[in-house]
């Protein structure tokens, strides 16, 4: 947009009195169609019709704001208080320049914050990903004891020292008779009915748990047939 300059005078200037009212609103509309098209001040005749009157366009040049020449109008003075065609162009040009390099800097501003929030996304999606992934401890199956030693600790796979009263129950339940409802309990039987008891080669000697300490009867072992013996 290029703006039409009035001086602050011109309402009571000697020649806008001159003119007279009607003049003076060609003059102003004329002004403004030479601004937008760059004509540096003139106002060809067919623009004189359009815009007002024969009469008003002498009015405004016996009063010395036009100046007639062989195809129309030219305001007087115009280059003095309006830039020129050229300088108009170039600061068109030049704001044209920095909103494109406004657009390109705030493209790339947008570009490295979708990215960098992309790449978070994905970090985090890949964080839940291994976190969903990583094994949990089974509660009914006690992991590997550790004993410290000089400099760390090791893993020690040493046995317990005695096994459980019960080999169907639970760590917990491993001397309860009855341990009533425990789910626990029903997982390690559940175990036990997937992967047996084996009986070693030898019928005199128990089974694997069993093997060295003897303390009830159990299902795996030769000790069954020993009870069952005593009844008798």
């Amino acid at each position: 947009m290029v703006w039409f300059k009035v001086d602050d005078t011109l309402a009571f200037h000697e020649k806008a009195v001159r003119a007279g009212n009607p003049a003076m609103g060609l003059w102003v509309r004329a002004g403004s169609w030479c601004a937008q098209m760059l004509t540096e001040g003139f106002v060809p005749d067919h623009m004189v019709a359009t815009l007002g009157t024969k009469a008003q366009a002498k009015a405004l040049t016996d009063a010395g704001l036009w100046v007639r020449e062989d195809d129309g109008y030219r305001f007087h003075e115009w280059l003095n208080y309006n830039p020129t065609a050229e300088e108009v162009r170039a600061e068109q040009a030049r704001k044209h320049e920095a909103k494109v390099a406004a657009g390109r800097a705030g493209g790339l501003a947008s570009g490295v914050a979708r990215r960098k929030h992309k790449g978070s996304r994905s970090e985090a999606e890949a964080k839940q990903n291994r976190s969903e992934t990583k094994p949990r401890p089974d509660p009914s199956r006690p992991g590997p004891s550790t004993t410290p030693v000089e400099g760390g600790s090791h893993v020690s796979s040493e046995p317990s020292a005695a096994p459980p009263l019960y080999a169907d129950r639970c760590k917990r339940h491993g001397d309860v008779l009855e341990p009533g409802n425990c789910g626990a309990c029903a997982d390690v039987r559940k175990a036990n009915a997937v992967r047996p008891l084996t009986l070693v080669p030898s019928p005199s000697k128990r089974c694997l748990i069993h093997d060295t300490t003897y303390t009830t009867v159990c299902s795996g072992c030769r000790a069954d047939e020993i009870a069952a013996e005593n009844v008798g």
